[in-house]
């Protein structure tokens, strides 16, 4: 979202407003460059240090210092030796697109394929490469060991978009007849190493642990930038303390540029190449009509299993998870409402089997940010249509960022909270998850007094970790570069 918490004003006034901070931002940018400064990390001129070695992530903003190119292209090597005044060769980042070969690797949940069981399922595996990758995009799978054997070897298709000057190809493979529930590898063509994932578990299977997000852009150098929760999902992925990764839109922070996009899956890999990353579109993937968030997500929508990036639904275990497009028509009378009741009315009929329902959107019903429009005025139009659906099919979590912050609320219904308990509440609970960090930083501005329906606000680097059992949704906001648990519920069904 954007970090203006003005009241609502003209077009005119936010493109004034708009242009007053990049050149502000601009002249700040210039000015670091004319202050020389010393840097302990530069390496002697002429060293052909790794970005290892020179500790890439630490500079200063002058004369000798390790760029943000650095930690986005991983190719400061000789930017160091040119930059303090020897020899090299200064790379200027003006492609737009992977250098080589496959790189990007993320994971998506399918519906089962024809031919598989019931104890089996179906994953995706997405990934990008050069224009000049002349492979058949390929993935062995085995669900032996690491080290195989990988019998089972599918070709997948390719795709691509020109949109901002992006050159690359975009690669998926779908992979059906997979154990519930198990690890399996797989080794794509072109990319050396195995990756280690997870399948989802049996519909209906609890409990199912999953992590969410909202607002993360790649690794950048401002205060509030989501760097610590890329990796602490990493390493919790690597740990198996969740079996998911959603994310509720705003993904990269690309302004526009495609490159961004690479850098960020690049990024995030080391978790979306282990557990399913779903999404689902926020305001930041406008750009190009959404072309870079369309092509490059594949999420597939269950009964038609067609691709359908802005909504879907999916079981995951025994949770159904519906994701739709706030940036898109949902009046009441539009397409997409339309087929969400449809899905809800079918979700509600197979209760028995899969008890918990999950919404997630962008842009949120209720926040109490300190931003007239997103808090005062949208969320408000927004409740006028999507309430009704809560309570109609009873709704259990309704899951939203757009604000760079935490916020949950108590059950509630129109502004309403007939109780404050999380036991066997007859309203839906909403969460903002804005909280994980971009270049845009965090938003740690309230109205006062809260609301009566806001049960906590919080602004600092994080990441929600929620785990689903029969009888309980335990839901904790973990900090990002602490792994403490900066807040925390639990709702009950008896």
């Amino acid at each position: 979202m954007a970090k203006s918490v003005v009241p609502a004003a003209s077009d005119d006034y936010r493109s004034s407003w708009s242009q007053i901070q990049c050149a502000s931002i601009l002249i700040i940018f210039i000015a670091s460059f004319l202050v020389p400064c010393q840097c302990a990390h530069c390496p002697p001129a002429g060293t052909n240090a790794s970005c290892q070695t020179i500790s890439c992530g630490n500079w200063c903003k002058g004369v000798c210092a390790c760029n943000n190119e650095c930690t986005r292209f991983k190719d400061c090597c000789y930017d160091f030796a040119t930059t303090c005044g020897g020899n090299g060769n200064h790379t200027n980042h003006t492609h737009v697109g992977p250098k080589g070969g496959p790189e990007q690797f993320h994971l998506s949940v399918i519906p089962p394929l024809p031919g598989d069981g019931k104890t089996e399922c179906g994953m995706m595996i997405s990934f990008a490469s050069s224009k000049n990758w002349t492979q058949s995009p390929q993935c062995g799978i085995s669900t032996v060991s690491v080290d195989g054997p990988f019998g089972k070897t599918i070709t997948g298709s390719t795709h691509t978009y020109t949109d901002g000057g992006w050159t690359g190809l975009l690669h998926r493979v779908l992979v059906p007849g997979l154990p519930r529930g198990k690890t399996f590898w797989y080794q794509c063509s072109g990319r050396k190493g195995v990756f280690e994932a997870t399948t989802p578990p049996p519909v209906g299977a609890l409990p199912v642990k999953v992590a969410m997000v909202a607002d993360l852009g790649e690794n950048c150098d401002t205060a509030g930038c989501g760097n610590p929760t890329i990796s602490a999902l990493g390493k919790a992925a690597a740990g198996k303390q969740f079996d998911m990764l959603l994310h509720a839109g705003d993904i990269a922070y690309t302004s526009g540029d495609q490159s961004i996009w690479d850098n960020f899956l690049n990024e995030i890999e080391p978790a979306a190449s282990r557990v399913p990353y779903q999404v689902c579109v926020g305001n930041h993937e406008h750009y190009y009509n959404f072309s870079g968030y369309l092509n490059r997500f594949g999420m597939m929508e269950a009964k038609s299993h067609t691709i359908n990036n802005l909504f879907y639904s999916f079981d995951f275990g025994g949770v159904h998870f519906i994701a739709w497009s706030s940036e898109h028509d949902h009046s009441a009378s539009s397409a997409q409402v339309a087929w969400i009741r449809a899905d809800l009315k079918a979700a509600v009929a197979n209760r028995d089997v899969v008890p918990w329902i999950v919404m997630y959107a962008h842009r949120p019903l209720y926040c109490s940010t300190n931003d007239y429009y997103d808090c005062e005025h949208n969320g408000p139009a927004m409740r006028t249509v999507f309430e009704p659906i809560l309570q109609e099919f009873k709704v259990d979590l309704f899951i939203a960022g757009h604000l760079h912050n935490y916020e949950r609320t108590y059950p509630v219904n129109n502004g309403t909270v007939p109780s404050a308990s999380y036991h066997n509440p007859r309203d839906t609970v909403h969460a903002v998850v804005g909280m994980a960090g971009c270049n845009e930083g965090l938003t740690p501005t309230f109205v006062t007094p809260a609301p009566a329906w806001s049960a906590v606000r919080h602004a600092q680097l994080g990441y929600a970790q929620v785990e689903f059992s029969s009888t309980a949704i335990d839901f904790k906001y973990l900090s990002s570069e602490t792994g403490e648990i900066l807040d925390s519920f639990v709702l009950t069904k008896s």
